[in-house]
């Protein structure tokens, strides 16, 4: 008897779960009307713009970096000459440097985003300029979604 009512009672938990997913994917369907206006839909414009400014300003900083390994001119480069850092071997690794370079790059990437762009950071050969085409066309792209 006991075996039989452990049984039934975990079917019955069973359908509560059940009806607990129907919930939720009436709530996902709705999700769009709740977002519409108010505080939520600023919210994720904001996380929206700052999560894709992380990314973009971690593959700006990777492009610089490759640039510098390899001896190519570029913003990296001027970045360290602007700041009177002396570029010698092994300072991109230089831990104190790194929220310097990651600050740089967000500062970059919103200034590009925001169409912007001061000037004090800029690309200085092609595969950065290729790459800041791409970011501002995505900046246009995101303004215009706004």
């Amino acid at each position: 008897f006991q075996i039989n009512q452990i049984q039934v009672n975990h079917r019955l938990l069973g359908g509560l779960k059940s009806i607990r997913i129907l919930r939720m994917i009436k709530v996902g369907r709705n999700l769009d009307n709740y977002t519409r206006k108010g505080p939520i839909s600023l919210a994720l414009i904001i996380v929206l713009f700052l999560s894709l400014g992380h990314i973009f300003a971690c593959f700006w900083y990777l492009l610089g970096k490759h640039h510098y390994e390899n001896n190519i001119e570029g913003w990296i480069m001027y970045y360290l000459k602007d700041n009177q850092y002396d570029p010698t071997e092994g300072i991109l690794d230089n831990v104190e440097m790194q929220p310097g370079y990651y600050s740089a790059s967000l500062y970059f990437i919103m200034t590009t985003f925001c169409t912007v762009g001061f000037g004090n950071i800029s690309p200085w050969n092609t595969p950065e300029q290729i790459f800041c085409i791409f970011v501002m066309l995505i900046g246009a792209f995101l303004y215009a979604i706004v």
